[in-house]
């Protein structure tokens, strides 16, 4: 009906989406294309360990956006769309299959429905593109005559990035956001969950988890609920009159 609110929900995607971290999948292909050698290669798979035994670091996620700037410069578009494609064929094997269900949900209650990474452009939007999603944001990288350089050409979509880019996004779709949903795993996307009027945690670290119950917000683990037999979970969400994932927020 023209009188509803105009409601999106946003969604993050290492570990809420997917398992573990894109930028450790693109590295391996990268590695395998030759982009980068074996020190480089190690250096991204400590960043990728220390994310999912102790979540987002800024130090950290600093040292690696100058990484892979540094192995982007001086390579074409098209030779990162390839690998682009190659790692969506991957990040796609790694979906939770909650997620899914929860976007199926929010896609037949007419929803627009957008992943939000600090991952290159590139990956979020063609992820996006598969799922059948609104679309994708990422962290752009500059281009100048079709050859990447080394240097950002937006804000990098993480924390404070991520907020301002929903609000100018809101302000051009003309969402509602007292309506809109958001799902994170991390407590750095502490900006963008308090802009909705619907947040939920996903596999939240630690952090998060303590500022997601302070707040009474939705705390879902797929983690966990893998561990459980699909029947028991068809026979828990009968008896207890849950929803698709168990938890979150209504709609």
């Amino acid at each position: 009906m023209s009188g509803e609110p105009k409601v999106a929900a946003f969604f993050d995607l290492d570990e809420t989406v997917i398992r573990g971290a894109s930028s450790w999948v693109l590295t391996r292909e990268l590695f395998r294309h030759g982009f980068f050698g074996i020190r480089d290669l190690f250096f991204a798979a400590r960043h990728a360990f220390l994310y999912v035994v102790l979540g987002e670091d800024q130090k950290r996620i600093e040292q690696v956006k100058m990484r892979a700037l540094q192995v982007m410069a001086g390579h074409s578009c098209e030779e990162i769309m390839a690998i682009s494609q190659r790692v969506c064929d991957l990040l796609e094997e790694k979906l939770f299959p909650q997620a899914q269900g929860l976007i199926k949900r929010h896609q037949a209650a007419g929803h627009d429905i957008w992943l939000i990474s600090a991952a290159p452009s590139e990956l979020p939007q063609m992820l996006a593109e598969r799922l059948g999603l609104t679309g994708g944001i990422g962290t752009e990288v500059a281009v100048k005559n079709g050859i990447y350089e080394a240097r950002l050409a937006s804000e990098l979509m993480h924390a404070q990035g991520k907020r301002d880019r929903v609000v100018a996004l809101a302000a051009a779709r003309g969402y509602d956001l007292a309506s809109c949903f958001a799902y994170s795993d991390s407590d750095n996307d502490m900006p963008l969950l308090t802009l909705v009027g619907k947040p939920s945690t996903i596999n939240p670290d630690i952090w998060l988890r303590v500022r997601a119950l302070q707040r009474g917000w939705p705390v879902i683990d797929f983690r966990r609920r893998s561990r459980i037999s699909k029947a028991l979970q068809k026979a828990k969400a009968r008896r207890r009159g849950f929803n698709l994932v168990g938890l979150g927020h209504r709609f």
